[in-house]
This record gives C-alpha cells, sequence and structure tokens, in this order.
C-alpha cells in the first residue's frame, strides 16, 4: 500500500492510494470451502481515497499461528499462493526465511532483498526441505530434473521468482 500525494508533489495533499489486488476464489473459479482464502496478485491500482470501503488484514498463512482464532477476527484473511491473471496460471507463495535448500549465500541475498517467493507448483516443498550436501566437498548440490526424451536427456534447472 501508498498514499499518493495529488501531482505527485509531497506538498499537496494525499488523494489517492495504490494497493495491491488479491482474488477470493470465486473471481477465479475456483472452489475453496475456507471463506477466508485469497490468492495474491501482481497487479495493483492506484485509487481515490473516496473509494475505500474499509481496512482489512492479509497475511501469510505461515504467519497464521491458529487458523482458527484468526477466522474469528473481522475482515482477516490469509494466502499461500499467487494468481497470474495474464497466463491463468497459479504459484505458491513461500516466505524466504523458510528457504533452506539453497546455498547459503543465496539464501542471505533472498531474505534482505525479498519477503516472498513465487515458485511452480509443488516446488515449495523442496526448497522448503533440508540443503542438499555434496558427498564429496559437503557443500552444496543442486537439484536437477532428468527429462527423459528420446534419444537426449534434457536437464532443467529449478527456477526462483522474487515476490515482493
Amino acid at each position: 500500500m501508498e498514499f499518493l500525494h495529488t501531482s505527485n508533489d509531497p506538498s499537496l495533499p494525499i488523494d489517492s492510494i495504490r494497493v495491491n489486488w488479491y482474488y477470493r476464489p470465486k473471481d477465479i473459479q475456483r472452489k475453496v470451502t475456507d471463506t477466508r482464502v485469497l490468492f495474491a496478485s501482481m497487479h495493483s491500482d492506484s485509487c481515490p481515497l473516496a473509494s475505500v470501503r474499509g481496512k482489512c488484514f492479509i497475511s501469510h498463512r505461515s504467519e497464521v499461528k491458529d487458523v482458527d482464532e484468526y477466522r474469528k477476527q473481522r475482515d482477516s484473511f490469509y494466502f499461500e499462493k499467487m494468481f497470474d491473471r495474464y497466463i491463468h496460471r497459479y504459484y505458491d507463495v513461500i516466505p524466504t526465511t523458510m528457504v533452506r535448500n539453497v546455498p547459503e549465500k543465496v539464501r542471505k541475498v533472498l531474505v534482505e532483498r525479498w519477503k516472498y517467493l513465487l515458485v511452480e507448483p509443488q516446488r515449495a516443498k523442496e526448497l522448503c526441505s533440508q540443503m542438499k550436501e555434496c558427498k564429496r566437498c559437503s557443500g552444496y548440490c543442486a537439484t536437477y530434473e532428468i527429462l527423459n526424451k528420446n534419444p537426449f536427456i534434457y536437464f532443467k534447472k529449478i527456477s526462483l521468482l522474487p515476490f515482493l
């Protein structure tokens, strides 16, 4: 969320606000029984202050200690996934503090620069597991997914997408 001044002049009053969009499951044709689940997005808009109807609290699922208690709080929602509205794809959102299976230098930079990472579905478990070590040198050992295609074997490295 960002408050915007009239004509981008800090000496003038605030007249609008930039907000990120979150989608309810029904807005993107998903069926979820929990009414407090949202899907994050990379989309944001500037809206006039007069259009703001109220305030709500949105947290990542890992930041919610007791989901039942959290649901009882008024206007409180949580998310675990991000929806890309242009290509209609879902990504898992994981806090950078939970990432373990990367070199320590990479992990440090991730934690310093970003709060969350977007990863392809089912990749979060691998990134959050204990770091894979080389049996020979005890250093980090990159994980490759082997794709068997005749007559060649292709390797596909796991990619990380930062999310603010």
